[in-house]
């Protein structure tokens, strides 16, 4: 009998233990509740947040929010791909471009490029990064969420209403901080973006290496004929007119049959300030995206908890048990102080 009184004894703890510590049930063992896990939950966000997964909880790769965010096909390199990709083909043709500049041909004397063409043409191609800006930031967000829930879930396994709770004000935090980005933000960056300025060497390094192909490949067109003439009588000075030929035509300043090298120097501006501002532009967003939906959003979450711990009532609400498990725990405690009584009146009586 003492057997079997010990066996029971054992299993009762083993299921009380099972269901964990009785929630609190006055105002100061409720809020001091509440402070306890809100910091636990808010502690783990901030390891997300910061990319440290040294806590056993992100043994899954699910869990792993910068991970995610950074991944070969994630969000940050999915948005790299599609601002590379609207880089416009067909409006930025030599032919096209012809037509821009003189449709727009304003006061400007011959050989100036017009630099309304080039801004106004900037600013149709980079509002085109607007879309991938925001689905970059919805794909963060979604992520975001994801992780913080299954922090939330696995910490307060326990408590349903209050991982509801919990859920919900992350869900508000994030929305909260979405619509900054979407709105302000981005417009802001959109607008930056779109008035051109560099102090990148490496625009003028494009530039030039673009007017040094262009040459490269005249002379290697002309290539033939001149070592035809270099091999003759005179054939020095019928190089030069040749290549002084080559030159009227394509950097002559007032003849109007020189409009197709206008467009190509137009084309040549454009792409190379392309290369030089999308580079910035990614990394950029990017870093927009972390500052200002991720950084310190485990902060401003562990700020919310806390203002929620001083509404008792709701607190009490978060903290309420299923009814059947209460009544579970009523019968295991019961349970286990018979056995108890039953252990101490066979000692007694032995």
């Amino acid at each position: 009998m003492r057997k079997e009184i010990s066996t029971l004894k054992e299993k009762t703890v083993g299921e009380l233990n099972e269901m964990g510590e009785a929630p609190p049930t006055d105002e100061a063992a409720l809020r001091a509740m509440m402070v306890k896990l809100s910091q636990q939950v808010s502690g783990i966000m901030g390891e997300a947040v910061k990319g440290e997964y040294s806590n056993g909880i992100f043994g899954s790769s699910d869990m792993r929010m910068m991970a995610q965010i950074r991944a070969d096909d994630g969000p940050h390199e999915v948005f790299r791909k599609e601002v590379l990709a609207c880089k416009p083909i067909e409006e930025w043709e030599v032919a096209c471009l012809r037509n821009q500049i003189a449709s727009m041909r304003g006061r400007e004397l011959p050989g100036f490029l017009n630099w309304k063409v080039f801004d106004q043409l900037l600013k149709q191609a980079v509002r085109l990064w607007k879309e991938p800006a925001l689905k970059l930031l919805q794909s963060v967000k979604v992520i975001v969420e994801n992780v913080c829930d299954a922090i939330i879930e696995t910490t307060v396994p326990k408590y349903r209403s209050l991982a509801a709770g919990m859920k919900q004000i992350v869900q508000n935090e994030v929305e909260k901080r979405s619509t900054y980005v979407g709105e302000t933000i981005l417009e802001q960056w959109l607008s930056v973006e779109s008035d051109a300025f560099t102090l990148q060497v490496e625009f003028f390094e494009l530039y030039n290496q673009k007017k040094v192909e262009r040459f490269q490949q005249a002379f290697d067109k002309m290539s033939p004929d001149l070592m035809q003439m270099l091999s003759g009588n005179g054939g020095s000075n019928q190089a030069r007119e040749k290549m002084t030929e080559w030159y009227k035509q394509t950097h002559s300043v007032g003849d109007r049959t020189n409009e197709h090298h206008e467009a190509e120097d137009m084309q040549m501006l454009l792409e190379s300030y392309w290369k030089t501002a999308v580079d910035r532009a990614i990394d950029s967003m990017c870093m927009k995206v972390d500052q200002h939906l991720i950084r310190g959003l485990n902060e401003a979450v562990f700020e919310n908890l806390i203002n929620l711990s001083y509404d008792i009532d709701k607190c009490m609400s978060f903290f309420r048990q299923d009814p059947r498990i209460r009544e579970k725990r009523v019968a295991l405690e019961a349970r286990l102080e018979r056995l108890e009584k039953a252990q101490a009146l066979i000692s007694s009586s032995v």
